[in-house]
């Protein structure tokens, strides 16, 4: 959306070119009254711009003379009375930034950094713009017979580039808590070990039954099948005692945390009249 002020500037623009391009074609009187009476109330209002452009109009020699005399006297008071101001942008350690772009009121101006600029009384947005495209800005006050106002702006330090941060330091690798494998043989060891304690008991059993009918002239060989059927099933029994204890011992102690494997062993090795188990672990 266009400023007032903005709009008000555009206007006497077109009416400075219309009357440049009208320079060889003197105003009717009309104009000439019209243009007295419009710049005395723009100039009432502090728009000494758009006035000025009326007044100048009204001070052709064409127009009638107390008319042509009083917006002479109004362009001469105009010229005492116009603010202007002359914007500087500088760089961080001092030094004029050339080349830099104005922008007032959020209107490029065609004047440059360092030239005057004539602005109506009142607050203006001063921006400045340098040509690697960093700006500042700042608000002025001009008052009415102000010229040539210094208006001095320091560009911002370059922003550096922001340092990436460090990556964070790999956690050491740990295992997890989980279960020995070696839990799941041994409970399997000692379910076969009570398997065979039960079927070799019932087995030596069923035999000591059969010999409770031929005592005492049994076989010898049938007596001593009844007792390798109890030994067996009392083998089987200490097999799966000691395998479900060592299933328990590797299941309760296993570590939390280790960078470590543990793993354990279990050896059976047979012996006269039974066999012997031997339960180990290496870390």
């Amino acid at each position: 959306m266009t400023s007032p002020n903005a709009a008000r500037l555009a206007l006497a623009a077109v009416l400075a070119v219309s009357a440049a391009a009208h320079a060889n074609t003197p105003p009717s009187k009309a104009q000439c009254l019209d243009a007295h009476e419009q710049g005395q109330a723009l100039r009432a209002d502090g728009k000494l711009l758009e006035a000025r452009t009326h007044l100048l109009l009204c001070a052709h020699e064409a127009c009638p003379g107390l008319v042509n005399k009083d917006c002479g006297r109004h362009v001469s008071e105009l010229a005492k009375l116009m603010p202007s101001f002359r914007a500087e942008l500088r760089a961080p350690d001092g030094s004029t930034v050339k080349g830099a772009t104005v922008i007032i009121d959020g209107q490029i101006v065609p004047e440059g950094a360092g030239q005057s600029i004539e602005r109506d009384p009142g607050t203006h947005r001063v921006r400045l713009v340098a040509p690697d495209g960093r700006a500042t800005e700042t608000s002025i006050e001009l008052m009415q017979g102000q010229r040539d106002v210094a208006v001095v702006l320091e560009l911002p330090r370059p922003v550096a580039p922001a340092a990436p941060e460090p990556e964070p330091e790999p956690e050491p690798v740990t295992s997890s808590s989980t279960i020995n494998p070696l839990v799941y043989v041994l409970g399997g060891v000692a379910v076969v070990g009570l398997g065979g304690f039960v079927g070799f008991g019932l087995s030596g059993s069923s035999k000591e039954a059969d010999l409770d009918a031929c005592k005492p002239n049994c076989a010898s060989d049938d007596v001593d099948s009844m007792r390798s059927s109890y030994l067996l099933a009392d083998i089987s029994l200490g097999i799966a005692l000691a395998a479900g204890g060592a299933a328990a011992y590797f299941y309760f102690s296993r570590p939390k945390s280790s960078t470590q494997e543990q793993v354990g062993f279990l050896r059976a090795s047979p012996r006269p009249g039974g066999a012997q188990l031997t339960l180990g672990a290496t870390f």
